[in-house]
């Protein structure tokens, strides 16, 4: 490990924090009360993302249901 990882790596804990509790956000905030989960994978789950990595999840909804609320895009 080099000393710039080992300078960086809580930055990047936090900022990695800020993203998903952003993301736990925007996800209560469209889904509301249906129930389902959300998984998320990737490099973010991994921890090894970078500033142009995206977000990969997976929902799985329990029945058909059509959601409210805005598009997340």
């Amino acid at each position: 490990m080099t000393p710039s990882e080992t300078t960086f790596a809580p930055l990047r804990r936090r900022e990695r924090q800020r993203r998903i509790t952003a993301l736990r956000q925007r996800l209560r905030d469209t889904l509301g009360q249906n129930d389902c989960s959300v998984w998320l994978f990737g490099s973010l789950a991994r921890d090894d993302w970078d500033g142009f990595s995206d977000i990969d999840l997976l929902w799985l909804a329990p029945t058909k249901t059509r959601l409210s609320g805005p598009p997340i895009n």
